[in-house]
């Protein structure tokens, strides 16, 4: 429909869709419920297309201008002349007040100022608006990574998710109560809300399918709590900001990965227990194994590595990873062997490894050119005129054919 290349690269499906939505918003079509790439890309589909069409699309466009290289917005006309249309970043405001501006050039950005807004788009990125401040949509890269954002009356007071088994979810919406719902849609009871680092998190409930979430301005709002650091490690004592009890004690048995959950007074704090050290291995060439330790303890800790038999003691501060080369002999052809890692931080054992496969294989050096190709000509004279062309049979050429290579790879 837009873009009937199938067979793209998976890694570009991300930008094929932003570059789909831009375009809807663009020519002021309706939204597509994009079913392709699973439920978030449908997710994506409708909630950052819908606030908009449900306007531009029962208004008239009044106005159209294209964006210079300069940022600058022309008319359509300036624009044409000027070849500014081939840019393809476009503003357009309808008769209800609408307004919409997309940047659909492929690698430039969209930099400039329109209809009282700065205006900065990466490459497919779009925003639209309503004069009223009903509604307001984004697709951009505000903070260096690519977000969108979408806001009217219908997505902000009442939201409706659906949790994973047996997990919970947080959201940045100022819900104060919910209405848990069965498969059939009948209620089922309220949950639980937790609110903590801005999000209000809804704990899942048996039977219960989806979770409305619903904001009462007359309900006052728990106590927020903030903690100095959010991933923990086990038995760390963690400092509580916005309350009386001013600290809390991770347990030293809570599992890695665990995303734990403390009451303090009247609100609520919730941290993610992670691992006191983070090991990275990778192989720099046949010989060498290079390790990265990264310590997440709050503090100065002491802490060996043991590599084969191998000791190595370091002191390890916060933030500051710690890399080791340790030589390794590679297995035989079609052989493997393992190479144990134990790293001690304090009272906490980290135990890993690496396993060396060695195998023969083809491996793709170069992609070359599946026809024939011409590279050179027969070069001019310095200083003279052109040498006399000879017959066509005895032009001299360079000519690449595609060859097979092969390599002996240790792994």
């Amino acid at each position: 429909m837009f873009d009937a290349d199938r067979g793209a690269r998976a890694d570009l499906c991300e930008e094929r869709l932003d570059r789909f939505l831009a375009a809807t918003v663009a020519f002021g079509h309706s939204g597509f419920l994009v079913t392709e790439g699973g439920e978030r890309t449908a997710r994506r589909s409708y909630a950052m297309t819908r606030p908009l069409h449900r306007r531009y699309c029962l208004s008239e466009a009044v106005d159209i201008q294209h964006a210079d290289a300069n940022g600058r917005f022309k008319p359509t006309s300036r624009a044409l002349a000027s070849d500014a249309v081939r840019r393809s970043q476009v503003a357009v405001r309808y008769s209800d007040g609408t307004c919409v501006i997309a940047n659909g050039h492929r690698t430039a950005r969209l930099r400039g100022h329109m209809s009282g807004r700065d205006v900065d788009l990466p490459p497919n990125g779009f925003l639209g608006w309503t004069e009223a401040g009903t509604a307001e949509v984004i697709a951009a890269d505000p903070r260096g990574a690519r977000a969108d954002y979408a806001a009217a009356p219908d997505l902000i007071y009442t939201y409706e998710v659906i949790l994973p088994i047996g997990g919970s979810a947080g959201f940045a919406v100022p819900a104060t109560r919910t209405t848990t719902l069965d498969a059939d849609r009948h209620p089922v009871g309220p949950a639980e809300l937790r609110r903590s680092r801005g999000l209000v998190e809804v704990m899942p409930i048996t039977n219960a399918l989806s979770y409305r979430l619903e904001f009462d301005p007359t309900v006052p709002a728990p106590p927020e709590l903030t903690a100095e650091r959010f991933e923990v490690v086990p038995g760390e004592r963690v400092r509580v900001n916005g309350h009386s009890i001013r600290e809390i004690v991770i347990p030293p048995d809570v599992p890695i990965g665990r995303h734990l959950g403390r009451p303090v007074g009247d609100g609520w704090l919730d941290v993610l227990v992670v691992a006191p050290v983070v090991v990275s291995l990778q192989l720099e060439n046949e010989h060498t194994l290079a390790i990265a330790i990264e310590p997440r303890a709050p503090k100065p800790i002491e802490g060996t590595v043991v590599v084969n038999s191998q000791s190595d003691r370091r002191r390890r501060e916060p933030g500051r990873a710690v890399h080791l080369r340790h030589a390794v002999e590679p297995p035989a052809t079609g052989g493997w062997r393992r190479i144990p890692i134990e790293v001690t931080a304090g009272s906490w054992r980290v135990t890993t490894g690496a396993v060396l496969f060695a195998a023969r294989e083809h491996r793709s050096l170069a992609d070359l050119p599946s026809r024939n190709v011409a590279l050179m000509r027969p070069p001019r004279r310095r200083g003279g005129r052109a040498r006399p062309r000879r017959r066509r049979a005895n032009r001299t050429r360079c000519v690449v054919r595609p060859v097979r290579m092969t390599r002996r790879a240790n792994c």
